[in-house]
């Protein structure tokens, strides 16, 4: 399993650079991996809303989609394709041009279906849901 650090930063354009929001919680997050000396990282830097949509997609495939196909032997792409087709908006091409409200709602959409239809209550890790009930 991986771990990560995530942390919220502003961008001081006087400064041109970016700034913790909370230097804190980002150093007690570092020692929580206890990196060795000289250890390399990989920095990923994007827009908040980007991070948002980036976890919508995340829930959607590692969750929802992932558990419905161990539940119905469909493989991925099918289970995918009768989600999009059942809950896509019809004036929405792909996941990725759906607003953020679009996605939570067709997020719900899905899980809906899951637990109704296929008889899977999407859990997430530590078996949390991702919406409350």
């Amino acid at each position: 399993m991986s771990h990560h650090v995530s942390a919220t930063a502003v961008w001081d354009g006087d400064q041109q650079r970016l700034r913790l929001a909370d230097p804190l919680v980002f150093n007690a997050g570092m020692r929580r991996l206890k990196p060795g000396a000289g250890e390399s990282f990989v920095i990923r830097v994007e827009r908040e809303a980007d991070a948002k949509r980036h976890h919508q997609l995340k829930w959607y495939f590692g969750y929802v989609v992932k558990q419905c196909v161990e539940k119905t032997g469909y493989a991925v792409p099918e289970m995918d394709q009768i989600f999009r087709a059942l809950f896509m908006p019809g004036d929405v091409e792909t996941l990725s041009l759906m607003s953020y409200e679009q996605m939570e709602d067709f997020n719900r959409q899905c899980e809906h279906y899951a637990a109704e239809v296929i008889g899977v209550v999407v859990e997430g890790p530590d078996n949390a849901r991702r919406w409350a009930a």
